[in-house]
């Protein structure tokens, strides 16, 4: 019996165990995605186990929006009712295979791997795409950030003063080419996530359709990664006054100093890996909302939507259309008017939003600069990995290591 159809069956005196277990549950889980996220292959599983949950977030308020919960259903017991949703009667595990009631337990060796291995995999595969497709929309940004950077210092130390205005020309294209990204990145990520579909995610008409139903909650998000990436920089920052706050560093070798840099980066990555967990449940709760008020509004037509939100909807009952009611000239004027002035401020604040949140980029790097890593990943936006040795100390422990003994 899972966890989550004996917290359904189970008597009241029994609920706060089975929810106090589920709370170390979770714990557990995400100690083992803080070590997976010490290395950039981790961090993939990582990002791949966090879509799954916002898979099973947006169709749990979809359920909760159904009225089924008042009525006395479970969301265990939909999701256990169709071989499509099955997978979420439980939260995402790491290994263990999530699979349809009814797998065939035939003693091979590719089917023992599936049982104990196939979240793995899927959280591996998942994770890849959607970093993938996350550098495509944002890999020319950073590229420019990173010609910007170069061609910056060389010309300071050059003093190529005819070529002085390329590295700022090229830095703030970057900057802009970044912010216009992020504006459609967040809610292309849900819908990858939600849908479980990564060709979802350059469906851009349909994308921009849908976002433009929550507009208003794409700029609250966007608050709230500009917010939630301030911690994630001074995570960033903080190593290179390390010397300042504990002096006996000074005296360690260097081996001792990548022992205490591994621990300080275990023990930070669970404020990123946190952080990166909580935005993205959030962009996937909010456009679970979006979803809904564009059926609502005929923004979408329910068989626009990928198959697995569709079945979903439908089963919900929640794949409807609302009728279209004739308006009074007079009013569609002022509503459109007023939606529009409302639509363009809303623009004007998001532009503003991400480019506090970009700002934050250059200020860490500025501070403790990182090579390319640095501008190709943004921990809450592609990987959760922060995990940065410098290549000088590492040579150092080399040479104090001595070489290998044959």
């Amino acid at each position: 019996m899972t966890i989550a159809y004996a917290e359904a069956s189970a008597q009241p005196r029994n609920l706060s165990f089975l929810r106090t277990r589920r709370t170390a549950m979770f714990l557990w889980r995400c100690t083992i995605g803080v070590l997976f996220c010490q290395t950039l292959v981790g961090s993939l599983v990582a990002v791949g186990w966090t879509y799954r949950w916002m898979q099973r977030a947006a169709l749990k308020q979809w359920w909760r929006k159904s009225g089924l919960e008042g009525q006395g259903g479970t969301f265990a017991a939909f999701t256990a009712g169709d071989v499509m949703t099955v997978a979420h009667v439980d939260p995402p595990k790491w290994f263990a295979n999530q699979a349809p009631i009814g797998i065939d337990n035939s003693r091979t060796i590719r089917r023992t791997l599936s049982r104990f291995l196939g979240s793995l995999w899927l959280n591996l595969r998942t994770g890849f795409l959607a970093v993938a497709n996350t550098l495509v929309i944002t890999g020319p940004a950073s590229a420019l950030w990173i010609f910007a950077w170069y061609a910056g210092w060389d010309n300071s130390f050059n003093k190529g003063y005819e070529q002085a205005p390329v590295g700022p020309i090229t830095g703030f294209s970057g900057v802009g080419l970044f912010i216009l990204a992020m504006m459609y990145v967040p809610m292309a990520q849900a819908r990858q996530a939600v849908s479980g579909d990564w060709r979802v995610f350059y469906q851009f008409r349909l994308n921009v359709r849908l976002m433009r139903a929550c507009w208003l909650w794409m700029l609250l998000l966007a608050g709230v990664y500009a917010i939630a990436s301030l911690p994630v920089h001074m995570i960033r920052i903080f190593p290179y006054f390390l010397h300042i706050a504990n002096p006996s560093i000074a005296e360690m070798t260097a081996t001792q100093q990548i022992e205490f840099m591994g621990g300080y980066y275990f023990w930070t990555t669970w404020v990123v890996l946190g952080l990166f967990f909580a935005v993205h449940l959030i962009a996937a709760r909010i456009y679970a909302s979006g979803v809904l008020r564009a059926l609502r509004t005929n923004r979408v037509e329910p068989e626009e939507l990928s198959a697995f939100e569709h079945h979903a909807l439908e089963r919900l009952g929640l794949a409807i259309k609302s009728e279209d009611r004739e308006r009074h000239a007079l009013v569609r004027v002022v509503v459109g008017s007023t939606s529009l002035f409302a639509r363009v401020g809303a623009v004007f604040a998001l532009v503003v939003v991400w480019f506090t949140f970009t700002a934050q980029i250059f200020v860490a790097q500025f501070i403790n600069y990182q090579p390319i890593r640095a501008f190709a990943n943004q921990p809450l936006v592609h990987a959760p990995w922060l995990n940065y040795i410098p290549g000088h100390l590492e040579e150092a422990a080399k040479v104090e290591l001595g070489p290998p003994v044959i």
